[in-house]
């Protein structure tokens, strides 16, 4: 009796000491987190970025890009409101200027170096509308699309273009408003409005309008892009990291293709 139990007492003590051989031959080391950048970006920015974006995940396998588009001003109003965002990238210094005002944002982590300039754009299947912008107050335009004025840039820049052209009163009556200028851009592709005022790059960018006129620059404020990280953002290295390849010659070369203008680039 005695053998039989110093036996299994034997039995078990190897089993044991073979189930714990296992566990420590099998346990995997611990496994890199991805990180998640979140961006907030202007709707204008989205063709870019899309191109700029698998360039920059194939040499940072690591971090996951999550982009939000949408206007700045909407943007801008969701980051106040609590939204989980580590960069920001606005179509207008003045949401930028407003969120350092407000605290959430600090100006050392701010960027300004992209550009772009405003144009009249109609439907590809149209006739072009005559006399550029002059031709707007024509009795044949009824219906003209532009940003809502508060919350997209490109809207406000499209009213002050109208109102220093001196065409304000005459074609307010017209305007469609849309939500970004995105929108703006797709009412026209669709023949939803005789024209449209978008950035050149949005222009540039569809097939299905065509370019009636640029606005000159002395009839707008200055059109610069600004981008910033948040204040609070636990992804802070990272935020730098895209910033710096926004700004490197692959992405600026990306940027200048696209239409936009580039500080101190050729």
């Amino acid at each position: 009796m005695g053998k039989k139990i110093a036996m299994l007492f034997l039995f078990v003590s190897i089993m044991f000491a073979g189930s714990g051989c296992s566990s420590t031959e099998t346990k995997s080391a611990p496994q890199t987190k991805e990180e998640i950048l979140t961006i907030s970006a202007a709707s204008s920015l989205q063709k870019v970025l899309s191109e700029l974006g698998p360039s920059y995940s194939a040499a940072h396998k690591k971090t996951k890009i999550r982009f939000n588009y949408g206007a700045s001003g909407s943007l801008k109003h969701q980051i106040t409101n609590g939204a989980p965002v580590d960069l920001f990238l606005s179509a207008s210094s003045q949401e930028i200027e407003q969120l350092i005002d407000e605290g959430f944002m600090q100006r050392k982590d701010t960027e300004a170096f992209v550009g772009n300039s405003i144009v009249l754009v109609v439907p590809k299947s149209t006739k072009s509308v005559e006399d550029g912008f002059q031709g707007l107050t024509q009795t044949g335009v009824n219906r003209i699309s532009i940003g809502i004025t508060e919350t997209v840039p490109a809207g406000k820049y499209a009213k002050e273009t109208l109102q220093n052209l001196g065409m304000w009163n005459e074609v307010e009556g017209k305007l469609v408003y849309a939500k970004d200028v995105r929108q703006v851009l797709t009412y026209v592709e669709t023949g939803n409005v005789d024209a449209g005022i978008v950035y050149k790059t949005d222009a540039l960018s569809s097939a299905k309008v065509t370019l009636a006129a640029e606005a000159p620059d002395d009839t707008h404020s200055k059109i610069d892009y600004s981008f910033g990280i948040m204040k609070g953002t636990k992804n802070k290295q990272t935020a730098l990291e895209f910033l710096a390849f926004l700004k490197s010659e692959e992405a600026l070369k990306v940027f200048k293709k696209n239409g936009y203008t580039v500080r101190g680039f050729k």
